[in-house]
């Protein structure tokens, strides 16, 4: 059975991007968005944080079908 997940934007994971990732434990994604940003001397913050904002609930609940 499917569960449904909240569609739409995430203001939590847009506003704090890599922290909203590390503390839902999605590790890997974390840890190339830190990458992405740090690499690119903080111009990339901006794009994550988009991704993050525009991802975050189905990435969590991705990982919750995985644990399941």
């Amino acid at each position: 059975m499917r569960r449904k997940y909240k569609r739409g934007w995430s203001w939590k994971a847009f506003l704090l991007s890599v922290f909203w990732y590390f503390y839902h434990g999605i590790i890997d994604k974390a840890i190339v968005m830190a990458a992405i940003i740090i690499f690119s001397f903080g111009l990339g913050i901006i794009p994550v944080a988009i991704y993050s904002g525009l991802n975050g609930n189905k990435d969590l609940y991705n990982k919750a079908m995985q644990n399941f």
